[in-house]
């Protein structure tokens, strides 16, 4: 009967084995990540109440974190991706945020709602200033993890942070970048993670410091 050839997991102190197949270099437990927190300003818009349900672009690749992709009455690309991908959004359902927004813009972003113009409006004129990190997350992400950090017009539109005490795991595979989102692996390019993450401590992360593979219970 053969054997499957087996590792030690090379994070200091730990003893634990796993197979040589699974390509890590660390064996998954959480203590073994890297724990990161956002220091991005994002910008939220919540769609308006009586917004009126779109379709995706003809041959748009639709990204199943999408809150709202069935009925959306806003959809955004995420331009930041190796393959864009959209997501769809609705009042009931949550909120588009868009990360690395000057505050310039996200003024002019905010002042285009205040005179009565949609939420597309507003995503249109982002993708026009070069604000492409667009995503939806949740009414329950808004109200649990982030928290106002400049002009708001409601507790669900305007400039915001991700708690301070909010730690994200990160990890790699290969040259590929994770942090989790929705206990899920979101990829993230380097010059992006470097940008918009820190260390606990406020520190610059150092990419080469990230160690492989996802923690236990993050789906891949």
């Amino acid at each position: 009967m053969s054997t499957v050839p087996m590792v030690t997991c090379a994070f200091p102190g730990c003893s634990n084995e796993f197979p040589e197949h699974y390509l890590l270099t660390v064996c998954g437990e959480k203590r073994h990540m890297l724990w990161v927190v956002s220091s991005a300003r994002k910008l939220i818009l919540r769609p308006q109440k009586d917004a009126p349900a779109v379709s995706f672009p003809e041959g748009a690749v639709v990204n199943e974190w999408g809150v709202d992709n069935e009925t959306p009455s806003v959809v955004v690309r995420n331009g930041t991706e190796e393959v864009p991908s959209w997501q769809g959004v609705s009042y009931d359902k949550g909120v588009v945020i868009v990360n690395e927004v000057p505050e310039q813009t996200a003024n002019a972003v905010l002042d285009i709602l205040e005179r009565g113009g949609t939420v597309q409006d507003a995503v249109d004129f982002l993708v026009e200033e070069g604000c492409a990190d667009q995503y939806t997350t949740s009414l329950d992400f808004v109200e649990g993890k982030l928290s106002p950090a400049g002009r708001m017009l409601s507790p669900t539109t305007g400039v915001v942070k991700r708690d301070d005490r909010d730690l994200t795991p990160c990890w790699r595979e290969g040259d590929t970048f994770f942090v989790s989102h929705k206990d899920e692996g979101r990829v993230i390019e380097p010059d992006i993670l470097k940008r918009t993450y820190r260390n606990p401590d406020g520190t610059p992360i150092n990419l080469a410091a990230i160690p492989h593979g996802p923690p236990e219970n993050i789906n891949n």
